[in-house]
């Protein structure tokens, strides 16, 4: 007939959208690429940016890429939000720690147990770790990149922000509210953060 019958898909595959579907593997684990701009990470401002896992999944590890490294004592805080009822980032999932970014390359924060997170949309956070003097560079979405401007939402009303499923919330101390007031847009002078996750297991 043409109709896939949502039950042959399985009870674990939410309905498909346009958040940046992936399929959780333990041999490939998720990687998520915004962009390839390089720019700072932000003392005042937590980002995060929206997945939708199709299935739900263990998760050992978070990495980023660090493109230019910051004072000695830089770090970089990551978390993981869950999706709330209007589709923007909700609660605090977990706080999953700092990973050093004094150096450039790829960081690996690996996490003190297995992270749980169900079939759906979830929200990678970042944000500058406390006691940081100089933030390393990101890679990633970086805040004005070239071309932003066709996901602007437009004049009615003309606030221009961006409409790429990345928000933002003010902080400091490098601290993740517990459910925060996210606004959305990455025009926060802080970049979005490119990232892999590795994934332990699959159900």
């Amino acid at each position: 007939s043409g109709t896939l019958d949502p039950a042959r898909l399985g009870p674990s595959v939410p309905p498909l959208g346009d958040l940046r579907p992936v399929w959780p593997t333990v041999q490939d684990g998720v990687g998520i690429f915004l962009n390839g701009n390089n720019s700072a990470c932000s003392l005042t401002s937590a980002t995060a940016v929206g997945l939708t896992l199709l299935k739900a999944c263990t998760v050992t590890a978070i990495a980023i890429y660090v493109g230019t490294g910051g004072s000695a004592d830089s770090k970089v805080g990551i978390a993981v939000y869950a999706a709330g009822a209007d589709g923007r980032p909700g609660a605090l999932i977990a706080d999953c720690g700092t990973v050093p970014t004094a150096t450039a390359g790829a960081k690996t924060l690996t996490l003190g147990a297995p992270l749980s997170l169900p079939a759906g949309p979830v929200f990678v956070a970042t944000v500058c770790g406390s006691g940081t003097t100089t933030p390393a560079n990101l890679f990633g979405q970086a805040p004005g990149s070239a071309g932003s401007t066709v996901v602007f939402r437009g004049p009615i009303p003309s606030d221009n922000l961006q409409r790429g499923g990345h928000y933002f919330f003010a902080t400091s101390g490098g601290t993740f509210a517990a459910s925060p007031s996210w606004q959305m847009s990455s025009f926060a002078g802080a970049v979005v953060a490119n990232f892999a996750l590795t994934i332990g297991s699959v159900s």
